[in-house]
């Protein structure tokens, strides 16, 4: 065997089990010391440098059998030499056994029979858990091309480990926050749960630190440890399988249909990935963007293709329908908003008075720096029926995050403002020109009034069947909109929401 091969000493008393498992660890490249006789492998213990040992606990009945091994005294031996008291134990049992000593941290049981496979990876995992470094005797430290975050994440979970798993590579950091050896969230930057996790496990350099300390975060991944490894591993080979399959990165998409006649009750990923398609047509981007792991994003997108619902449009067709990135406001601006809110998010509130008019509003939102369809409103029907919360989001420069933060226009929900509107930079109330919006002037002007004394605002009315100057007197005179409150009107094709947020800034830098 090679240098730095690992040393597994395996000791039954059933010689066709010392040949299969023995067999099994050869294959996986391991070097299996293989021994039926107890006086002979207590010996090897001593002798070898081991990475593992495998034996059996036999019923007590059998002890004064000449084939009976009594796996125990080995186990008692080895942990009670200095040199030898740390190499984990993995018994094979005929039924559930207490042995005295072992150490749930370090040690494994199986009941026959065994799975090959379930045992090849409890090795790997008892030596990831041997070869783990300590830093200072406070975390674990080490490098992944030593030993894999899978292996690391088993370790971690068999121990029932609580901390954060830090993965640094080059100029990346990912972390994985873990309590009692569950995964409770993984995020890379603004990415999080499963589609983060599921990217780390892809990373094959760089190190990891693990330090332990209290999780209080709420848990937003809810699969077990297993299932997770598993299934980030399946959906990682898919990806890599169906490359040919999928279209490239960047490939610009174009929806054929119109989203307001989508049924309900489809699948969350759909809803989220058309939604991004309208702001942001670029394969690269959806998949970046979306809440789901990728593999989930690109099946999903080429399922559309299939079913006539997207289509691929040639770059230079995408960019002849594309107007020019404008600036919202300038570099020396966004430090002055960075520094005005001393935090690296802020929002926006939008008022409504119909909710057809907050999908209406998100849809006009393409042209804003970075602007992405909140997950929940774009995948949840329910979210849609009733907007309330965040909605989108967009950047400006420096990374700062700026949220669009909907609430109906209501008398009740006017107590709440004062708490919703705590780190809003500015509102926008958008009532469509109808005669129910008409009629709900009133609690529309109570919640205008309400944030106008707290930062700057801008009324939108939208024309459902043409806006003349008569309406639009009539809407201003019914919410007594002050002068200094900017007023925008336009139809249901077209809605500057640019110019709108553009305006906001610039009042609220005054």
């Amino acid at each position: 065997m090679g240098e730095g091969v690992k040393k597994v000493l395996i000791a039954l008393s059933d010689r066709d089990d010392l040949a299969s498992y023995g067999q099994c660890l050869s294959e996986k490249g391991f070097e299996p010391l293989l021994f039926g006789d107890e006086s002979e492998a207590a010996d090897a213990v001593f002798k070898e440098n081991l990475a593992v040992i495998i034996t059996e606990v036999s019923p007590k009945s059998l002890y004064a059998s000449a084939k009976a091994l009594d796996g125990e005294r080995i186990f008692n031996s080895a942990r009670n030499n200095p040199r030898t008291k740390n190499i984990p134990f993995i018994f094979i049992v005929e039924d559930v056994a207490n042995i005295r000593g072992f150490r749930k941290e370090v040690d494994s049981l199986f009941i026959k029979p065994i799975n090959r496979d379930e045992l090849f990876a409890r090795v790997k995992q008892c030596i990831a858990g041997k070869d783990m470094r300590f830093g200072g005797g406070k975390g674990i430290e080490g490098r992944l091309s030593q030993m894999s975050l899978a292996d690391i994440l088993q370790v971690l979970h068999m121990n029932r480990k609580e901390g954060v798993l830090k993965i640094i590579f080059e100029d990346r950091k990912g972390l994985i926050y873990i309590k009692d050896g569950d995964i409770f969230n993984a995020s890379i930057g603004e990415i999080e749960k499963e589609k983060a996790l599921f990217r780390l496990l892809q990373w094959k350099e760089g190190r990891f630190e693990f330090e332990p300390k209290t999780i209080d975060i709420p848990p937003k991944i809810q699969s077990s440890v297993d299932n997770l490894l598993m299934e980030g591993m399946r959906q990682y080979d898919e990806l890599q399988r169906s490359k040919d399959k999928f279209l490239k990165p960047d490939a610009v998409l174009k929806i054929k249909i119109d989203l307001s006649i989508l049924p309900k009750g489809l699948k969350p990923v759909i809803y989220e990935v058309l939604f991004l398609i309208e702001s942001n047509p670029r394969v690269e981007d959806v998949v970046n963007l979306c809440s789901f792991p990728d593999y989930e994003v690109c099946q999903t997108i080429d399922d559309l293709i299939k079913k006539d619902i997207v289509e691929e449009v040639a770059a230079e067709t995408a960019a002849a329908g594309m107007k020019v990135q404008q600036e919202l406001i300038s570099p020396e601006e966004s430090l002055e908003v960075r520094k005005k809110i001393a935090s690296d998010h802020a929002k926006i509130m939008l008022l409504y008075s119909d909710k057809g008019l907050v999908q209406f509003f998100i849809d006009s939102c393409k042209e804003l720096p970075h602007f992405k369809t909140d997950a929940q409103f774009a995948s949840s029907a329910s979210h849609r029926e009733f907007p309330m919360g965040e909605v989108g989001a967009f950047k400006i420069h420096g990374g700062t995050d700026i949220f669009f933060f909907a609430l109906p226009v209501s008398r009740n929900i006017i107590p709440l403002l004062n708490t919703f509107s705590a780190d809003a930079i500015g509102s926008i109330l958008i009532v469509i020109s109808d005669e129910k919006s008409l009629d709900a002037g009133t609690a529309a002007r109570d919640c205008l009034d309400f944030v106008i004394n707290r930062m700057p605002a801008a009324s939108v009315f939208v024309a459902s069947d043409g806006m003349d100057v008569g309406k639009e007197q009539e809407f201003k005179k019914k919410l007594d909109i002050a002068p200094d409150v900017p007023v925008f009107m336009f139809n249901h094709n077209n809605i500057e929401t640019f110019s709108i947020v553009k305006v906001l800034f610039k009042n609220w830098l005054k």
